[in-house]
C-alpha cells in the first residue's frame, strides 16, 4: 500500500511553475472509495507473489552465536520456508496519511545446536505488521513518502520438533532472533512493493491522453493527496497540448465541490470551467459558406420562400425577387455548458449572412443575423471517454444588421432552425465525436456511471 502511496511520488510528465495545493483550485478531482484505495493497495502486494516472494528470499544471518563458537545452544540455518497468502487491509487516516496492516503466517526451518550435538526444527509463526506513511513535499505532480511507524508482533504458532524438552528451550532463542531480524525483512519487502505501486500510480495518474487529432489533454497531480477516514482525495490540473502550444487550464472561479460517495466505488468531478476550456478546444469551427440547393439541405426551399417573402415588403429595386441565397455560418462567442439537474445544455452565438444575387447577377448582402442556440447534451462514458451528443433544442434569432431594411425575425425561425439542424449540429457531433479522456485511476475505468450535478461542477461515479 506504501506502495500505493508511494505512487503518489512519480515523476509528472510536464515542469511548469510549482502551485500549492490550495493556491488554485483544482479542474478535476478523483475522490475514491476507502474499500477501492484498500483493493487497490492489496492488489499491488500481492500481485504475482510480490511480497511474498520478497519475504521468503530474505537472508537472515548465517547462525547464532556467530560462526567460532562450539558451545552452547545456537540456531543455524534459518530460512523461510514457505509464506502463506497474506491478508492486507488499508485504513485512511487525516493528514494525508495511510496505514497498512498485513497479517501473514510464516513456515521456517532451522537447525538447533547444543552441546556438539543437533536437531532439525521447523515452526510456524503468525506476523502482524503495521506500517503507518504519509504523503509530503508535493512537488509539479509529484509527492514524497514519510514514514511514521513499521512495526511488526512475532508470535511463534507452533514448533516441530520430537522432543518436548528441546521445543522449550528453543522457544526463546527463536523469539529473539525473530524479534530482531523480522522487522527488517517485512519493512523491505513493503519498500519494494511500494516501489512498484509508485510506477503503477504515475502509471495511472500523471497521464498524457489524445484529445483528437490535433491536441492531447494531459492530467497532472496538483497537490498531495488528501485523506480522510471517508475518501481518498486526488486533485489534478490540466493542461491541453498542441503541436505548437502547452496551455494550463486556468484556476477556475468556483473550487470543485467533493461530492458524496453514497456507496459509489469512484467518483471523477469536472468543474464547470474546465469543460468549457476542454469544449472550446473541441469545438473549433470554421466559417462555413453554401449555398442554399436542396442538395445542401432539405429545407432550401423554404428558407427561400421565407426570405422573398421578406423583400416582397421592401422597397429594394436590386433584391432578388427569389433565388438561391448564400449562407455563411460564423461561430461569434465562446462555447459554454450548464449543468442543470434537470439536464445538460451547451450554448452558443452564431452569426448567419445571408446574401444573393440581385436581378444583374451581382452579390447583394441581405441581412446578418445572431443565432443565440440552445442544444441539449446526452452524456456517457466508454472506454474512459466521456461522449457528447447534441440536439439543437432552441434558436432566438436577432438582426444585426440589414441592407432590405427593418423586418420581424419570426418567419424565418423554422427554416433557419432546420438549416442549423442539417448544416451545424453535425458538425458539433462529429468535433465531439472523440470525447473527453479519462485517467484508469488506480486501474479503474470510469465507464457507464451515475451523473450528478454538483454547484459548478458535474461529477461521474461508478
Amino acid at each position: 500500500m506504501w506502495t500505493f502511496l508511494g505512487f503518489v511520488a512519480v515523476c509528472s510528465l510536464m515542469s511548469p511553475s510549482e502551485v500549492t495545493a490550495r493556491a488554485n483550485p483544482s479542474a478535476v478531482l478523483f475522490v475514491v472509495s476507502p474499500a477501492i484505495f484498500e483493493k487497490y493497495v492489496s492488489n499491488i502486494f500481492l500481485k504475482d507473489g510480490l511480497f511474498k516472494s520478497h519475504v521468503q528470499a530474505f537472508p537472515f544471518p548465517p547462525g547464532s552465536p556467530p560462526a567460532g563458537k562450539e558451545l552452547g545452544n545456537s540456531i543455524w540455518g534459518l530460512h523461510i520456508v514457505k509464506v502463506h497468502q497474506p491478508t492486507v487491509s488499508v485504513e485512511l487516516k487525516a493528514n494525508s496519511t495511510v496505514q497498512v496492516l498485513i497479517n501473514v503466517r510464516l513456515l521456517f526451518s532451522a537447525q538447533y545446536h547444543f552441546s556438539r550435538l543437533f536437531e532439525s526444527l521447523d515452526f510456524t509463526v503468525d506476523v502482524h505488521f503495521r506500517a503507518i506513511r504519509s504523503f509530503w513535499n508535493y512537488s509539479v505532480g509529484t509527492v514524497r513518502l514519510k514514514t511514521k511507524a513499521c512495526n511488526t508482533q512475532v508470535t511463534i504458532a507452533k514448533i516441530i520438533s520430537p522432543s518436548y524438552l528441546i521445543r522449550a528451550q528453543v522457544r526463546p532463542l527463536i523469539q529473539n532472533i525473530l524479534t530482531a531480524t523480522l522487522p527488517g525483512a517485512l519493512c523491505q519487502a513493503e519498500e519494494v512493493a511500494a516501489y512498484v505501486a509508485l510506477y503503477n500510480f504515475l502509471y495511472t495518474a500523471n497521464v498524457l491522453l489524445p484529445l483528437h487529432s490535433a491536441a492531447s489533454l494531459q492530467y497532472q497531480l496538483a497537490t498531495l493527496p488528501l485523506t480522510t477516514p471517508d475518501f481518498f482525495l486526488l486533485p489534478f490540473r490540466l493542461f491541453i497540448r498542441t503541436p505548437r502550444h502547452t496551455t494550463l487550464l486556468p484556476a477556475s472561479s468556483h473550487t470543485a465541490n467533493i461530492p458524496s460517495l453514497n456507496g459509489h466505488d469512484l467518483c471523477l468531478v469536472f468543474t464547470q470551467d474546465a469543460l468549457n476550456h476542454i469544449l472550446s478546444v473541441m469545438i473549433r469551427l470554421t466559417p462555413q459558406e453554401f449555398i442554399t440547393t436542396p442538395q445542401a439541405f432539405s429545407g432550401s426551399v423554404q428558407l427561400i420562400d421565407a426570405v422573398a417573402v421578406l423583400l416582397s415588403h421592401q422597397e429594394c429595386p436590386k433584391c432578388p425577387e427569389k433565388s438561391p441565397l448564400k449562407i455563411l455560418l460564423q461561430v461569434v462567442e465562446a462555447i459554454s455548458i450548464i449543468l442543470q439537474p434537470s439536464g445538460y445544455h451547451i450554448q452558443l452565438s452564431l452569426k448567419i449572412g445571408v446574401a444573393s444575387k440581385d436581378p444583374l447577377g451581382a452579390l447583394t448582402d441581405l441581412f446578418v443575423l445572431k443565432a443565440k442556440l440552445r442544444l441539449n447534451v446526452d452524456l456517457s462514458v466508454h472506454e474512459n471517454r466521456l461522449i457528447f451528443h447534441t440536439t439543437l433544442s432552441k434558436v432566438e434569432l436577432h438582426v444585426v444588421s440589414s441592407e432590405i431594411g427593418q423586418f420581424h425575425v419570426t418567419s424565418l425561425t423554422t427554416p433557419i432552425h432546420l438549416l442549423l439542424v442539417e448544416m451545424l449540429v453535425p458538425r458539433i457531433n462529429d468535433s465531439l465525436d472523440g470525447g473527453i479522456p479519462v485517467p484508469s485511476l488506480l486501474n479503474v475505468k470510469v465507464d457507464y456511471p451515475r451523473f450528478l450535478v454538483l454547484p459548478s461542477s458535474l461529477a461521474l461515479c461508478i
